[in-house]
């Protein structure tokens, strides 16, 4: 009985490591929209230096912040990077008229896409995830195993968030754009919480065959 009981405390133990890493780890986003998984070790007034998640032993990478939104570390803390503001200088070899247009059109421009990184900073702020069925797809997975457990996953995953989890500003509602960048957005932080749930679903009920296979 004693060696059953010390097999099972291992594999529990290697089950709660291997879920926990599912879970434990920062996540870096990029104004271009990519989000990098890593271990950030140090931020720096304008730079932040990590490992990559997967490759925990390998080189330490480098990324200025201005290139970033947000960081999201492993505790749930999300901490969003300053925007720096681009100024645009006329060339006095061009006439002013289409000085003043041609910088009219940039400004817009980049107003434009300024809005929507706001959104999507905004959307891992204030909705990130809530509500978004991770969980309930985790354990569904667990109880009927991950082949119906698709089934789950994929409905919840292509359903959009609903109006009342998203909380988006009031102030912002009129802006189309804003909007459309902050759903948009929503929607794929939706996604990758179910998926992250349905592969916690697979690994714990992957230990807990593997537990019973043990007592047997």
């Amino acid at each position: 009985m004693g060696i059953i009981m010390r097999k099972t405390f291992i594999i529990i133990s290697i089950i709660f490591v291997l879920v926990t890493s599912l879970v434990a780890q920062d996540f870096i986003t990029t104004k271009n929209g990519e989000e990098i998984k890593a271990k950030v070790l140090e931020i720096t007034q304008t730079e932040v230096k990590y490992k990559r998640f997967e490759n925990i032993d390998g080189p330490i990478y480098t990324v200025n912040k201005s290139d970033l939104l947000i960081i999201k570390y492993a505790n749930g803390d999300i901490e969003k990077m300053k925007q720096l503001n681009t100024n645009i200088t006329n060339n006095e070899n061009t006439p002013s008229n289409l000085n003043v247009n041609y910088s009219l059109n940039l400004n817009a421009k980049e107003n434009d896409n300024n809005l929507c990184k706001n959104a999507i900073s905004d959307s891992y702020i204030l909705y990130n995830g809530k509500n978004s069925g991770a969980f309930w797809t985790g354990f569904a997975t667990f109880m009927i195993g991950p082949i119906l457990g698709l089934i789950p996953a994929i409905a919840c995953s292509s359903t959009p968030p609903k109006y009342h989890n998203l909380q988006i500003p009031y102030n912002k509602l009129d802006n189309h754009d804003y909007v459309y960048c902050y759903k948009n957005n929503a929607q794929k932080i939706k996604k990758k919480k179910i998926w992250k749930g349905y592969g916690t679903g697979c690994a714990v009920l992957l230990g807990f065959l593997i537990i019973a296979s043990a007592n047997q």
